[in-house]
């Protein structure tokens, strides 16, 4: 999508989803919600990858459930299924 509206994306992760929210979310409310969303996945995820957290169940279960409200909130501001 970024690339499509002639912005070149940032490599680091926290510019990404900036850049991604500023350009693609339109409702104020909205961009809160997505970015803390989209930052607390990534924040879990470097969690695990840095071994500083074991991914138990429950961990998980709440990242798919963040990850769910993320992709409702981008498929109703771009009017896309993303199933």
């Amino acid at each position: 999508m970024l690339i499509k509206s002639g912005k070149s994306p940032p490599e680091r992760a926290g510019p990404l989803i900036s850049m991604f929210i500023k350009e693609v979310i339109h409702d104020s409310s909205n961009k809160k919600r997505l970015r803390d969303l989209l930052n607390s996945i990534y924040a879990r995820r470097r969690e695990i990858d840095h071994r500083h957290k074991l991914a138990d169940k429950g961990y998980i279960e709440k990242v798919h459930d963040y990850y769910k409200i993320a992709l409702d909130i981008i498929s109703k501001e771009t009017h896309v299924s993303i199933t």
